[in-house]
């Protein structure tokens, strides 16, 4: 008589049961992995920043010796003007050591191939005209989820409510810069070269201001730098 072993194996409704198992912990598990995402991609597109942030002012302290201009973007040349133009004059002039097209993006957004093309894309940073004039604590960098931001855009008003402004509305506002962080977080790196993550449903102008509170003395240097805005720019930068 012949010894018949029968096969064990999963039924079609086991198989499903299954898969419907892995998807509904995929789905649950999903938000933690993207948030955790989000924060490793933060870190590195911060330390790209201060890195930035450190070679300017390297760059500066270089060029100080050498009775040459501070190389900040200047108020009168730059406000209002894209990021874009200011980089690619850094690059360009060969002014930062060890600043390269890869290390001005990240998390999803690419490289510009040359130089040459940095004034239209190859970028993730917003940064400050004027920054020279402002506290260290002054965000100089941000990312460009946040829609582009100059001193003159700030409410100076002493009021709570003012402080307190959520920026939200402004993630993402032009819809074509979701990458990297959309509507999640905004990365900054101040003057002073500290980096700061702000969640979307902490992003206030005084969060944003590194709490730095709103005074008429701020007030009255923003007013000085759009005076001088005016004027023909007596530096390169």
């Amino acid at each position: 008589m012949k010894n018949t072993k029968k096969l064990s194996a999963f039924t079609l409704i086991e198989l499903l049961i299954v898969i419907a198992i892995i998807g509904i912990l995929a789905t649950l598990m999903f938000p933690a992995i993207q948030g955790a995402m989000n924060q490793a991609q933060g870190v590195k597109v911060g330390n790209n920043g201060r890195s930035i942030v450190t070679a300017i002012i390297a760059a500066n302290i270089e060029r100080e010796s050498q009775s040459l201009g501070s190389v900040w973007p200047s108020f009168a040349k730059w406000n209002g003007k894209k990021s874009n133009e200011y980089f690619k004059k850094l690059l360009e002039g060969e002014v930062l050591d060890g600043i390269t097209l890869s290390t001005l993006v990240g998390g999803g957004v690419e490289a510009a191939k040359e130089v040459s093309d940095l004034s239209k894309e190859g970028l993730i940073w917003n940064c400050l005209a004027g920054i020279e004039s402002c506290d260290d604590a002054t965000p100089f960098l941000w990312t460009r989820n946040l829609e582009g931001l100059q001193p003159k855009d700030f409410d100076y008003s002493d009021s709570d409510a003012a402080q307190q402004l959520k920026w939200t509305d402004n993630l993402n506002k032009s819809g074509d810069n979701e990458k990297p962080f959309g509507k999640t977080q905004v990365i900054t790196v101040s003057k002073g070269n500290a980096m700061r993550t702000i969640k979307a449903k902490y992003l206030t102008q005084y969060n944003f201001l590194g709490g730095i509170a709103i005074t008429n003395d701020v007030a009255n240097t923003i007013a000085v730098m759009e005076a001088e805005s005016g004027k023909a720019a007596t530096s390169e930068w």
